[in-house]
């Protein structure tokens, strides 16, 4: 991937419009103390999640021995008369299930008598308990479900527990150290045949020995996304599928059993406030149609209730895309819903799928649902150019060197408007102030024998100077045949930029968001970061810098409510994508309880195929909780989230004191993983699980990000400071040297205003400048790049 300066003169304002291909076709333990006290209630940062890492797998249920729910209310569960019994309702096993990271877990029924070891306290009379078998490393997690079923365990069951304030159980425990929690499961989406019943979560951090009673009113229950698709609509009480216990590894916590009695509902409900939110979280519409917009009060109020909405994240612009009417809806005295329409602006341009986030904001006489998102989907009519390489509707991944590229909205009316043109179209304005080069890389090459041109708009100034567009054709070597010892450095963005400079759009793109228009809500781990464009940018002293801001903008709204924290994330798809090689990065790390910086790679045929079987190479990951500790690992089909294979690295020092080079290098059948230049751990076929798969030949891309919060982390408490940043002096690629054979064609700046150029593939010569091992076998049309 190595850059090569070619000698173009150029000494022009050059404005783009579009590159595209002409076609030629078409044991119990002994109990110690006992507590009766009730727990404190945790803030929604406190809160632990089942995900263990990135993306959050889904934990398959383990069906154990014969359950029925409780027929009376408020008695929930006694285990007097069940025998832990599981079902299965469509696909959702029901009844009693034992989950986990896939280390051992059970639930039974333990007769305990008066007297014993294991009696609760003042009790009187033998009692059945049940009894939770785990074992729980750091990181991973195990418990068992409640799913409410039939006397047939055949049918999931719900109990509407909206007359009462909450929740109470006995809970042994065995001061492990680690974070125990109930959940409880809420309603689940229309139709749903599996279990996307939304979780409602309470910690219990492990540091009592033996019995000790809890009450713990619902309103202490937050929301947890565990990736299975639940509703965000709130706690709603009404259609309560069953609760679950377990426990989730911060720390070791062992080979261990709790047992659980007397699971209660108790106390009367408070008056719940009214709030709003959005009927459904997706709606779809054609372009050029309108779509309705529905919103729904929980209650009716006795006075008029307003609310507002802005459309923040995604790539469809208002009113390029779509139009939007006032932004203040109100709800009349006793009503409970009302409407507003978006209508989808019809151009012509071919920009497939488009979507944005509306965002409910600024409630008056309500508060806001936790369901106050939706995602605006605008599908296009027109197709997609198959032979399409660049419209510059975003940042293009363009490589430049001694000029300066930047993309512009052109209206139809404006004085350069393109001839013909009916749309507002972006532009590439190309600014040089002598010779330059803009380079596109291709990751694996394109075959393009099926084309027979080269063609794009080019705005001429009638300067008389030439332009050459060069082709990167076929390679005698690439990376996979080459050994580590002759790599050479292909590619470096080394941050050297001014202060305040953004990185370079042109390889790294911004994610925004909390994962929700990526279906991700949290991003798989409940993370608490909402990422932004901004919080990534140089500092002036060859560093680019990632910042992870505490904020309490209301507008803008993650799974949990309103952000707390912002931050950035990275990604270099589409942009720079590598196969093997030594993928490189010097970073000065981050502290604190729930801060979370990684740098990683993941493939590139992620949407084809999801994750993990596109494959995720972590180079380097660390929770602020082990501030000597950074970590390696690869997560593919079978061997994924708390599965994952890799190792830690242990500086014996606070690894944010200083800055530290982190690094793989990565061949066909080896990634190791090296700190410093230290190879700690190496993977291979042979490492991961017997019968798994290998998903690491082909090409990544790559990501920096500083996530706050989440499952493996923890979520940052009073220790935590912030901003906390993450520095990166560089991040280098070494492959293969460049080898391909080059092919150009120049055409003449001799006319004003634009002009679409074509180039004949067939009038391309073979460049008189050539890397010392291009091949010599003439223009195959296997394109590297451009």
């Amino acid at each position: 991937m190595r850059h090569h300066k070619l000698p173009i003169p150029i000494s022009l304002l050059v404005l783009v419009i579009a590159f595209w291909m002409t076609a030629c076709q078409s044991t119990p333990p002994t109990p110690t103390a006992v507590s009766t006290t009730a727990p404190t209630t945790q803030s929604p940062t406190d809160i632990p999640t089942l995900a263990p890492t990135e993306p959050a797998p889904t934990a398959a249920p383990e069906e154990v021995t014969e359950p029925q729910p409780s027929a009376g209310l408020p008695l929930v569960d006694d285990f007097e008369t069940t025998d832990l019994a599981a079902g299965q309702a469509d696909f959702a096993s029901i009844g009693y299930v034992t989950w986990s990271d896939g280390s051992p877990a059970s639930v039974s029924t333990v007769v305990v008598n008066e007297g014993d070891p294991l009696a609760l306290p003042e009790q009187t009379g033998p009692t059945t308990v049940l009894k939770l078998d785990t074992t729980i490393k750091a990181g991973g997690w195990g418990g068992f479900t409640h799913a409410f079923a039939s006397a047939t365990l055949d049918q999931w069951l719900t109990q509407d527990w909206s007359p009462y304030a909450g929740i109470s159980f006995w809970l042994y425990g065995n001061n492990t150290g680690g974070t125990l929690f109930m959940d409880i499961l809420d309603n689940r989406g229309e139709g749903s045949t599996g279990d996307d019943a939304e979780r409602w979560t309470f910690p219990i951090p492990d540091d009592f020995s033996g019995w000790k009673f809890f009450e713990i009113p619902f309103d202490s229950f937050v929301r947890k996304d565990i990736g299975n698709g639940a509703p965000n609509d709130g706690f709603t009480f009404t259609a309560i599928h069953g609760y679950a216990i377990g426990g989730v590894g911060a720390v070791e916590m062992g080979t261990q059993s709790n047992y659980v009695d007397q699971v209660m509902l108790y106390g009367v409900a408070p008056e719940r406030p009214v709030d709003i939110s959005f009927v459904k979280t997706d709606y779809l519409m054609r372009e050029g149609g309108t779509t309705t917009i529905n919103l729904l009060l929980n209650k009716p109020a006795a006075a008029p209730v307003t609310v507002q909405f802005i459309t923040l994240e995604g790539n469809a612009a208002p009113n390029l895309d779509f139009t939007l009417p006032e932004t203040t809806i109100t709800f009349a005295p006793g009503e409970t819903a009302a409407s507003f329409q978006i209508e989808s602006v019809n151009d012509t341009l071919a920009e497939g799928l488009e979507k944005t986030v509306i965002v409910l904001t600024n409630p008056d006489g309500a508060v806001l649902n936790p369901q106050s998102r939706a995602i605006l989907t605008i599908r296009d009519d027109e197709d997609l150019d198959p032979g399409m390489l660049a419209d510059f509707n975003e940042f293009p991944p363009f490589l430049a060197t001694d000029l300066t590229l930047t993309t512009l909205p052109l209206a139809p009316d404006a004085d350069m408007a393109q001839p013909g043109q009916v749309d507002t179209e972006n532009i590439l304005e190309v600014t040089a102030t002598g010779a330059g080069t803009v380079t596109r890389l291709f990751g694996d090459p394109q075959h393009w024998t099926n084309q027979n041109a080269l063609s794009f708009w080019f705005y001429g100034t009638n300067s008389g100077q030439d332009i050459t567009v060069e082709l990167f054709d076929n390679r005698t070597t690439t990376t996979a045949d080459v050994t580590p010892a002759d790599w050479t450095l292909v590619w470096s963005d080394e941050f050297d930029d001014p202060a305040g400079t953004p990185p370079d759009p042109g390889v790294w793109k911004p994610e925004v968001g909390d994962g929700f228009l990526n279906g991700l809500t949290g991003w798989g781990n409940g993370e608490l970061e909402y990422y932004t464009a901004e919080n990534a940018t140089t500092d002036g002293e060859g560093n680019l810098v990632i910042s992870a801001l505490a904020q309490d903008d209301p507008t803008l709204q993650c799974w949990y409510g309103p952000c707390q924290y912002t931050s950035s994330r990275l990604i270099t798809w589409g942009r720079l994508e590598p196969t093997f090689g030594r993928i490189e990065a010097r970073l000065k790390l981050p502290q604190g309880q729930g801060i979370w910086p990684a740098f990683w790679m993941l493939g590139t045929n992620l949407d084809e195929v999801g994750w993990p079987q596109g494959g995720e190479i972590d180079i380097m990951e660390n929770i602020g909780k082990e501030p000597t500790i950074t970590h390696g690992t690869i997560h593919g089909p079978g061997y994924s989230g708390g599965q994952g294979v890799g190792a830690p690295y242990d500086f014996d020092t606070n690894v944010y004191e200083d800055f530290h080079t982190f690094a793989i290098e990565w061949t066909t059948d080896q990634i190791r993983w090296y700190v410093d230049d230290v190879n700690f751990f190496s993977a291979s076929p042979d490492e991961i699980p017997g019968g798994a798969e290998w998903v690491y030949n082909h090409s990544f891309f790559i990501i920096l990000n500083l996530a706050v919060g989440g499952a493996w982390p923890g979520n940052p408490d009073d220790t935590t400071t912030f901003p906390q940043t993450m520095l990166v002096d560089y991040v280098r690629v070494y492959g293969a040297e460049d080898s391909s054979e080059r092919f150009s064609a120049t055409f003449t700046d001799n006319f004003t205003g634009w002009h679409e150029i074509t180039l004949p593939f067939a009038d391309f010569t073979r460049s008189a400048v050539q890397p010392p091992t291009a091949p010599d076998d003439g223009l195959n049309l296997e394109i590297w790049g451009y």
